[in-house]
């Protein structure tokens, strides 16, 4: 309403309602060159029935004693001018039937009512009506229907702008997928940025702020070398028949792009490690350097890899095993960016290997020549008195920064405070663990413009207490007539009555067809049998043989309506007999994801005690809500799996060193439980976009801790000289990896949607920086105590 406070029953309020539903079943759209009408594609209760619609309107529509008829034609005549007192009382009427023949359920149609002593309605705050339309598995038809409900949309929102009582709001079942497409769409603009800067910051950190020494069009190159992976994995897993991910999509880059930015650094610092070596200084490399200068870089690029290469391959043979393992997973979003992830990181290892380090080598080739940087066309010059290393860079100021950390966290009173620190945050991750909500806001979801966001509010506000329909189905290879088989189906009925998930009464043709047969007889008259006081039904004394010929009476004579509506429940063979069978009930209100999974787990259990009987129950919100019930379990195993992959690789790769690999694996389980331990303190929910940033976060803390152990296993001297030689040689690549992350993903902090802001920025800032400090403090304070020796 309008006016918010005001009763909803009332003249106007109805005949608004009335001209807008008169529209919608009015309306035609064109598509693919034919008229398609909501007949075409709406649910009917039986082939050449009308539409099924549950509105307010129905209480007027089957007014007999009206010389209108049973059209809604007449609703305006009858409606029009008509105190609150008497539309009240017409919906008070009990019993009261739609054109369909079944009966009217104040909950489907009226919200925020209100009672009297003796549960009549006085009051209420909003009209619902729902028109069901067709799910059908024909690709053609269901394009006519989502182009239909897109007509509906359109119609009802600008039907809103023009209604004087009514404030009208509406969902149809593809709102939430067209929302959230809109959202990614919205926000596309600052995910573009997002990955400019990161751009920029890789082209211009790779190098030195000079002309020459610069590698701007390297970093460029680099970063389009793993664009070119990322696009290149989805072909390749389209190819094999992975399905796309949206999920995917978000994900990949930001996973790529940490673990190439990382591998392009390690290759490019090792490279610039060898051309500052002894090695590069001596007599015979540099008459070689004199004399053929390809010959010298090409050299230097085998000098190079010896150590980058493996180095290379071991995060992301890691990373490959790693999201294999964890793509055992049943859950569909999760075991799809598995498979697409490792075959991504699969990709980039070879593109790196392939492309990146000739792009390196072409590079070098252009500073020996003393070429300028970008417009390689262009000759400059150099300061015989100055190296690469006397000008500025980001690198070489990240170099300075991990010294001094170095010198500072090597300090044995500072090990011990740091350690303490990182126990006590794990300790109360493990806590926070346990107060991680289950689920995905709806809220979160949907953009706050949204037409969706204030039908959201006002369902929740004011129709909280009905929730979707639950059908069980019922086979056909039961004996229905035989008294047993039903008694069976009545307890069936009764225990899902009884349940608290479930909204009484239930719809049931077998508790149709005994009433019909009590009230109106059946082919050979009327019959014995009695009524159940308990739940108002009927028990009818149906001859078991007699049975389909009763059934078939109830379903075909057009004089008993509530039979027509229940030949879409009743599915009959040639010759008579049940095919299949239905019975509907509506679920409570849920609200939150754990009473929706509590509710499909109590529901299974009850099927599940018929053993004799093939049942199945099924609900619009158990596709969505079934993964749910598996969440918990399946992240663990995931992040479990992923984590033994690693610990295997590294001991080939760590020298077949099990202390290490060990080292390794628990590092990387403290960075994905201390993420846990934020996500509570953010209030980030677990769901199928959390699981798979948890398993993302394995993959990236292989890039946090493996160079690292990996360099401490080649050096030689104490523990504390090796993880400092280590933190030397790779810890500039490792925060250059990370920071390449974090200035991309800061951007999305200002996401005008929450689900990017929550599920991306909030969470890929929690991994990457709780995995940055773990590999750069933690795992070489525990590899300078207990460190394995070198072998």
């Amino acid at each position: 309403m309008k006016n918010q406070s005001a009763n909803v029953i009332n003249d106007q309020a109805i005949l608004e309602l009335h001209a807008l539903e008169s529209i919608i079943l009015d309306l035609v759209i064109s598509y693919e060159n034919e008229n398609v009408t909501i007949i075409d594609v709406c649910e009917k209760s039986y082939e050449g029935g009308i539409c099924i619609v549950q509105t307010i309107r129905d209480f007027w529509y089957s007014q007999d004693d009206s010389e209108y008829g049973v059209t809604y034609d007449g609703i305006p005549n009858i409606v029009n001018g008509s105190s609150t007192a008497d539309l009240i009382r017409r919906i008070n009427l009990r019993y009261q039937s739609t054109p369909l023949g079944n009966y009217i359920d104040l909950g489907l149609v009226l919200g925020g009512v209100e009672t009297d002593e003796d549960d009549d309605v006085v009051f209420a705050k909003t009209f619902l009506s729902t028109f069901l339309f067709t799910n059908t598995p024909d690709e053609e038809k269901l394009k006519a229907t989502l182009e239909f409900e897109t007509a509906f949309l359109e119609t009802v929102m600008e039907f809103n702008k023009t209604s004087k009582v009514l404030n009208m709001f509406v969902s149809v079942e593809r709102s939430i997928e067209d929302e959230i497409n809109r959202e990614v769409s919205a926000d596309s603009s600052l995910i573009a940025i997002s990955y400019a800067i990161i751009i920029v910051y890789v082209a211009l950190s790779l190098g030195k702020f000079h002309r020459i020494y610069s590698k701007f069009a390297l970093g460029f190159s680099g970063v389009f070398v793993v664009i070119v992976s990322i696009f290149s994995a989805l072909g390749v897993a389209s190819i094999i028949g992975i399905p796309f991910s949206p999920v995917s999509l978000q994900v990949l880059p930001y996973l790529l792009l940490g673990t190439g930015v990382d591998d392009m650094f390690i290759i490019t610092n090792s490279y610039n490690d060898v051309l500052s070596s002894e090695w590069s200084k001596s007599k015979k490399i540099r008459r070689l350097r004199r004399k053929n200068p390809n010959a010298y870089v090409a050299k230097a690029a085998g000098r190079a890899m010896r150590e980058a290469g493996p180095t290379v391959a071991l995060t992301s043979i890691a990373d490959f095993v790693a999201f294999m393992f964890g793509a055992a997973t049943l859950m569909p979003a999760v075991k799809t960016f598995c498979f697409q992830a490792s075959i991504a990181v699969l990709i980039e290892l070879i593109m790196m290997m392939t492309s990146f380090l000739p792009l390196t080598v072409l590079d070098v080739r252009r500073i020996v020549n003393k070429r300028v940087d970008v417009f390689c066309c262009v000759s400059g010059t150099l300061d015989k008195k100055k190296g690469p290393d006397d000008y500025i860079g980001l690198s070489g100021a990240i170099s300075k920064v991990i010294g001094i950390m170095t010198k500072f966290v090597m300090q044995t009173p500072v090990k011990i405070v740091f350690v303490i620190l990182f126990l006590t945050a794990f300790g109360i991750s493990c806590y926070g663990i346990t107060h991680v909500e289950i689920g995905l806001d709806l809220s979160q979801a949907v953009p706050k413009d949204s037409y969706l966001e204030p039908f959201l509010q006002r369902r929740e506000e004011y129709h909280d207490n009905l929730g979707a329909p639950i059908y069980v189905i019922l086979p056909g290879d039961l004996e229905y007539g035989d008294l047993a088989v039903q008694n069976q189906i009545y307890e069936l009925q009764d225990m899902f009555v009884d349940s608290e998930w479930i909204v009484p009464p239930v719809l049931s043709w077998l508790d149709d067809l005994h009433f019909s047969v009590a009230v109106q007889g059946g082919p050979d008259g009327y019959i014995s049998g009695y009524m159940n006081l308990e739940n108002d039904t009927f028990r009818m004394d149906i001859p078991p043989e007699d049975f389909y010929d009763y059934l078939s009476y109830f379903m075909f004579n057009d004089t008993i309506g509530i039979g027509k509506f229940n030949r879409a429940n009743v599915k009959l063979n040639d010759d008579g007999t049940i095919d299949t069978a239905r019975i509907m009930f509506y679920s409570k209100g849920l609200q939150t994801t754990s009473d929706f999974v509590s509710s499909i787990t109590e529901i299974r259990k009850m099927t599940d005690t018929y053993e004799n009987f093939d049942i199945f129950a099924y609900s619009i919100f158990h596709v969505f809500f079934e993964q749910y019930s598996i969440i918990v379990r399946e992240t663990i195993q995931n992040v479990l799996l992923a984590l033994a992959g690693v610990f295997v690789v590294n001991i080939f790769f760590l020298k077949l060193s099990i202390l290490s690999s060990i080292y390794c694996m628990i590092t990387i389980c403290m960075i994905v439980v201390d993420t846990v331990g934020v996500m509570a303190l953010w209030s980030i929910e677990l769901n199928p976009l959390s699981s798979v940033n948890l398993v993302m976060a394995v993959g990236l803390g292989v890039e946090f801790v493996s160079h690292i152990s990996r360099s401490f296993m080649l050096q030689e001297g104490s523990r504390d000289e090796r993880i400092k030689e280590a933190l030397h040689r790779m810890g500039h690549s490792v925060v250059s990896g990370a920071l390449s992350t974090l200035v991309g993903v800061i951007i999305l902090a200002f996401a005008k949607y929450d689900i990017f802001n929550i599920f991306y920025f909030r969470m890929y800032f929690t991994v990457v920086t709780v995995g940055l400090v773990h590999g750069l403090i933690f795992l070489p304070i525990i590899l300078s105590w207990i460190g394995p020796k070198n072998k």
